[in-house]
């Protein structure tokens, strides 16, 4: 062999041989590994006012449909009183009805009905107050003169033929004649003059002063209800049967939904967890008498960190593994928080599958693989990557030595690592086989 002491030798035996590859540039979708236990896409725990179970229609495993009859409740003061908020309720609506139709025509009606009562007690007043017209007592007085004629001429013949019927000088049936005419012109006479003294005497006062009472009260009632009228009072009486019908209809509300809750139905369709009442049990408002569980989809709900949650989207694709059912089923993801969590400073991200076969249950586990949006990324074979301390290193090859790189490491595959440095480039060599042993400006060669 050569001298050591020969400088060409020395230099040779002090280079180190590498094996490189060039830095690439690539789309890649970096694969984030998270797990996480599944969860119904709903669940609805289920309570009801505190009765007596009269029966229990389903077990837990049962498959319902939302709306179906689960358990059968019973309480007397909750039937009570749905019983009798329901018949107010119907009587305040009545009774609304009625305002609403009829207040404003009855309360018209009975401004018309005093208008009329106080002409009619004006109208008698004013004829009290008036007495007889002079053409009426003319009248009166002419019926006087005729009557009082007639009366004379009767008596006159009276008189006379009473003394020749005494004298037996004409017969009885002639006489009766005479009488009779007699009586009726005095009869005639008497009434004529009766009604000619009303007429000229008049109503007395004590009359008048009741009249203008009856007047005085009839126009008061009248006042009253034009002032009603005006005022459109009926629109008191509707907004009073209106409040008293919302009142009572909320009463109703309440009371029969209390009423309906003693028919405990399912809230969602699923399948019936946590059934443990018995018939004949008495429960609280508080008990949880069953959950109905909405299986068809399942969800994990996950926390990533800043920079992954920039990597994936809304519908991207992950592979979720369960082991207890042996089998990889794909989910996608269907909520991303806008903002981390203050404590974990994490992401919560929703991951959504269907559970078509209802295989997956509850509470089962699941190792989920998200493919992050593909990126174009500098990236280098994984074992290119040395670890020095606290930082990460490349060796890139400059000339026939190498020049140490401290990296920044991002996504990575099977193979390929992102590195990310203002320092390298695609191109570049980067040493992948006996990188381990160097040290930065190290003279190196390269072997095929």
């Amino acid at each position: 062999g050569k001298p050591k002491s020969n400088p060409n030798a020395e230099k040779a035996a002090e280079k180190k041989f590498v094996k490189t590859q060039t830095v690439k540039k690539e789309a890649l979708s970096a694969q984030i590994i998270i797990n996480g236990n599944f969860e119904p896409v709903s669940e609805a725990a289920q309570t009801a006012p505190g009765a007596e179970v009269v029966k229990v229609y389903h077990k837990n495993g049962d498959r319902v449909k939302a709306g179906d009859l689960i358990i059968q409740l019973y309480d007397k003061n909750i039937e009570a009183t749905y019983k009798t908020a329901k018949a107010n309720f119907m009587s305040a609506q009545s009774d609304f009805g009625r305002t609403k139709t009829f207040s404003q025509a009855e309360e018209l009606d009975k401004l018309e009905s005093y208008k009329a009562a106080m002409i009619q007690a004006k109208e008698a007043l004013d004829k009290a107050k008036r007495g007889s017209k002079q053409d009426q007592l003319d009248i009166y007085q002419s019926n006087v003169t005729t009557a009082k004629k007639s009366y004379e001429q009767a008596k006159f013949n009276y008189d006379k033929y009473k003394n020749l019927y005494q004298d037996k000088l004409i017969s009885e049936a002639s006489y009766i004649q005479y009488e009779t005419a007699y009586i009726q012109a005095k009869s005639s006479l008497e009434s004529a003059e009766k009604n000619l003294k009303i007429a000229k005497d008049g109503t007395d006062a004590e009359d008048i002063r009741s009249l203008q009472a009856s007047y005085d009260r009839a126009k008061s009632a009248y006042n009253l209800a034009q002032k009603n009228v005006n005022a459109k009072v009926w629109n008191n009486s509707i907004t009073s049967s209106e409040s008293n019908y919302e009142v009572a209809k909320a009463n109703y509300e309440v009371a029969k939904k209390n009423y309906d809750d003693l028919s405990v139905r399912a809230k969602i369709t699923g399948v019936i967890s946590d059934l443990t009442v018995k018939q004949y049990e008495k429960t609280t408002d508080t008990t949880v008498l069953f959950s109905v569980l909405d299986d068809r989809t399942m969800e994990i709900n996950v926390g990533l960190n800043a920079s992954e949650i920039t990597q994936i989207n809304l519908n991207s694709k992950v592979q979720l593994t369960i082991q207890e059912l042996g089998k990889t089923i794909t989910g996608v993801i269907t909520e991303i928080s806008p903002s981390a969590d203050t404590t974990t400073n994490k992401f919560m991200v929703k991951v959504s599958l269907t559970n078509s076969d209802m295989s997956i249950k509850k509470g089962m586990y699941a190792k989920a693989t998200v493919y992050s949006v593909p990126k174009e990324m500098t990236v280098v074979p994984k074992e290119s990557v040395v670890v020095k301390g606290l930082y990460k290193y490349v060796y890139i090859l400059n000339g026939d030595k190498v020049k140490q790189v401290k990296v920044e490491t991002g996504n990575s595959t099977d193979k390929l690592q992102e590195i990310v440095s203002n320092e390298i480039k695609a191109g570049d060599k980067v040493v992948i086989e006996g990188q381990d042993l160097l040290e930065d400006s190290e003279l190196v060669e390269e072997v095929k």
